[in-house]
């Protein structure tokens, strides 16, 4: 986790506690509860818990004051801390449609232990995570809340996309939440304040770092913005504790102080936005039950120095939570971009100083002018690497990450559109990953590619592949031979059922199948996931030093000696090797070095269904599919949208990257529709959306992969349309050639100079 001042920048005056956090408030315990899923529908939620006096709170309240800067938000119990001026519970921050589960759950786990003889009234408040999270879902349970509080500890907080934060956007960079500390020393003694915020709030154009304008320097051609029209309105949570013994009215001023730190980072309170504050006290003894309490009371004119540190660590906080939040996409494959991790982070650093940048961060050369009145320095991005990847779909990420992983800051990728686009064809929740395969080589890089995913998933510490089963399907004289599909299998040691049409509708009774189809079932099929693993890949290489720049469409390539220059975006780079995954743009590139490819590109469609028996489709209950005749058919049980997923494979009309549309193709929606009124009629449903994609099929539709041979410091993958579940596997190869010049996979059958690549007039065969 990277946190401001790892990045040399230090906010305010004041000294940290030891931990940086609001944990420095002796007593005081932070816990999560983070949900990721893809299925049945798309979480990106949590829950985070705040719990002062160790866990004592119920019988020893603190002082306790709220202030609602701008309150279209909740926050449940301030009306009885306005009224009594104490706070007796827990507080709990997640997201807008969870307030009442984790409100009930709150009691529940009070009355489990012993905490509710007078009633409960506990304090939860929310932001809005609707844009990653698909809040309709519900996805929080109360068994959260009560993971939450079995993670409460003090010590280092895990901050970003945790708990209540893990869905939340700031000032248009992936937010969440951040905390931080400061220690103070006033006439009346030494005293700790620290913040904890669920940042979810503020325009770009606002955002500062120490002044900073940040958010202006940054435009969406260097960090792309999560919103398809101006920033939206949203909220900011912020709770402040202090060991301090602060009385009620002095709670609300301190909590008040929290908006200067919110302003300092940007913050304004827009009309839409809920930016409420809570201030707590530990520094009294309110347990005394029936006798006189004892109070003790820091005098006001000795607050000046707990408001500037109030305001010190809401600053740091809301940047902790901007800089350690990582990329994440979600719901309907929305992106928020981390301001940290997705771009090179050296435009803020000068030589360890904070700078203000002009021009771009990993976008070429640029011009830094330190503050007040430092000397200025020139900051050139590095512009020449061992080896540059162009493309940053679903097998140029995975290039990037496993050239990376071997060459750290080595690495260069560059994408002609913005990171994360859908103009190509790996940019949704869901591809079939499979064994069954129509030749044994085939068979054996699918095993390969499972076993490397595995590798990427225990790097990432996140599930990226999905095992559902996977049936395939053959009418009585297919046009794809069922035989090369099994005998390939049997070939490989490949386990697998042959069902019957009669057994296949026994265990799975969504099918209505004629008596003549043959079902193949293969146990680890299941779902590939390119938004998740593309973002994987590209975090995890950013992670070990590769630098991503995007909107740098590559304008020139030529070899100089044994390097390459590449102009792409205005800038020049040199390389040794270069990594061409540009997918239906490949042929624009290739042209520079003097080759062209038949390929041909096609415009594909899925189609995502409000099923009206959608749970008969949820991923314990329903196999990925295919239909192996022609016309081609396959499908999806629910992953990442309200409903199943089907397609005809290879059913759209040929285009070029310039005239393709994103427009449906109803003529292809109507075959699919039609073969599911007769297969699948239970998956048929008002349409939830969609996807377009483009394929790029050399004549066999086989890869293309390996390197040139008129220049062998180029590499080379066309993924022919069916490559995402070998994506991360290719990005490996790729990355071998690029390093060691061979590998040891097979891909003699993909070769460049294969004699149906060289015919002038090949004939097609698009079957796989």
């Amino acid at each position: 986790m990277t946190r401001l001042r790892d990045l040399g920048i230090t906010i305010g005056e004041f000294p940290t506690g030891p931990h940086n956090a609001i944990t420095d408030v002796a007593g005081t315990l932070v816990g999560h509860a983070t949900i990721i899923h893809d299925a049945p529908r798309v979480a990106r939620t949590g829950v985070t818990v705040i719990m002062p006096r160790g866990g004592d709170i119920w019988r020893n309240p603190a002082f306790a004051a709220a202030h609602s800067f701008n309150g279209c938000g909740e926050m449940t119990g301030l009306l009885w801390i306005e009224e009594s001026g104490q706070l007796s519970h827990p507080i709990a921050l997640t997201s807008t449609h969870h307030v009442g589960t984790v409100h009930e759950a709150l009691v529940a786990y009070a009355q489990e232990h012993g905490h509710t003889e007078h009633g409960s009234l506990p304090v939860v408040g929310e932001t809005w995570d609707g844009w990653l999270n698909d809040m309709d879902g519900f996805h929080l349970k109360p068994e959260h809340l009560y993971a939450a509080m079995a993670d409460l500890s003090a010590g280092p907080v895990a901050e970003g996309n945790v708990g209540g934060g893990t869905g939340m956007i700031c000032h248009e960079f992936k937010g969440g939440i951040g905390t931080a500390s400061r220690v103070v020393e006033t006439k009346s003694g030494a005293w700790t304040v620290g913040a904890l915020v669920q940042a979810n709030h503020g325009s770009r154009e606002d955002f500062r770092v120490d002044g900073v304008p940040v958010g202006r320097l940054l435009g969406p051609a260097q960090v792309p913005t999560p919103w398809p029209e101006p920033a939206q309105s949203s909220s900011i949570l912020i709770v402040l504790g202090t060991d301090a013994p602060l009385l009620p009215f002095q709670c609300r001023r301190l909590a008040k102080r929290a908006t200067v730190g919110f302003a300092r980072a940007g913050g304004i309170g827009h009309n839409g936005s809920g930016d409420i504050f809570l201030a707590f006290a530990t520094g009294n003894d309110l347990s005394a039950g029936e006798g006189l309490a004892a109070l003790r009371m820091i005098p006001n004119h000795h607050l000046n120095p707990m408001f500037a540190a109030a305001a010190e660590a809401v600053e740091e906080a809301i940047l902790n939570a901007v800089v350690s939040a990582q990329t994440m996409t979600g719901w309907q494959g929305r992106t928020a971009h981390a301001l940290c991790r997705m771009m090179n982070y050296n435009g803020l650093l000068a030589s360890g100083e904070r700078a203000a940048r002009k021009g771009c961060i990993g976008a070429g050369p640029c011009i830094s002018e330190a503050k007040q009145g430092r000397t200025k320095r020139t900051l050139h991005m590095k512009d020449n690497y061992h080896t540059i990847i162009l493309g940053l779909g679903g097998l140029g990420s995975a290039a990037l990450y496993w050239t990376a992983r071997r060459l750290g800051a080595d690495v260069l990728g560059l994408e002609q559109f913005e990171i994360g686009h859908g103009r190509g064809g790996s940019q949704d929740h869901s591809r079939i990953i499979r064994l069954s395969y129509h030749t044994p080589g085939y068979v054996e890089l699918a095993k390969a590619a499972y076993a490397t995913w595995a590798e990427v998933e225990a790097d990432a510490g996140e599930q990226l592949i999905f095992r559902t089963g996977g049936l395939d399907l053959w009418p009585s004289a297919p046009a794809y031979p069922m035989a090369d599909y099994t005998g390939s299998m049997d070939a490989c040691g490949v386990a697998y059922e042959r069902l019957s049409a009669a057994e296949v509708m026994r265990r799975w009774p969504q099918f209505r199948l004629p008596d003549d189809v043959t079902g193949i079932y293969q146990a680890d099929g299941g779902i590939a996931t390119p938004i998740l693993s593309n973002a994987a890949h590209r975090r995890l290489a950013l992670g070990y030093g590769a630098t991503i720049r995007d909107n740098a469409p590559v304008e020139h390539v030529r070899p100089i000696g044994d390097e390459l220059e590449v102009t792409a975006g205005g800038v020049v780079y040199r390389c040794r090797h270069l990594i061409i995954a540009a997918g239906a743009w490949s042929n624009h590139v290739l042209a520079h070095l003097g080759r062209r490819l038949h390929l041909t590109v096609t415009q594909e469609q899925v189609t995502y269904f409000h099923s009206p028996l959608v749970e008969e489709f949820f991923p314990d209950r329903f196999p990925v599919w295919i239909w192996m005749d022609e016309p081609s058919f396959y499908g999806f049980p629910v992953f990442g949208e309200a409903g199943p997923k089907a397609a005809q494979d290879v059913g759209g009309e040929r285009v070029t990257p310039e005239t393709r549309t994103f427009e449906p193709n109803a003529a292809t929606l109507a075959r699919t529709e039609a073969f599911l009124a007769r297969v699948l009629p239970g998956m048929l449903g008002p349409h939830i959306t969609t996807k377009t994609c483009l394929y790029d099929m050399p004549p066999d539709r086989d890869f293309v992969l390996g390197r040139l041979p008129e220049q062998p410091n180029v590499a080379l993958a066309i993924g022919a349309g069916h490559a995402y579940k070998f994506a991360s596997l290719i990005g490996r190869i790729l990355s071998e050639l690029a390093i060691d010049g061979r590998t040891g996979y097979d891909i003699g059958p993909f070769h460049i100079d294969r004699p149906i690549l060289l015919e002038e007039n090949p004939a097609l065969n698009f079957m796989c």
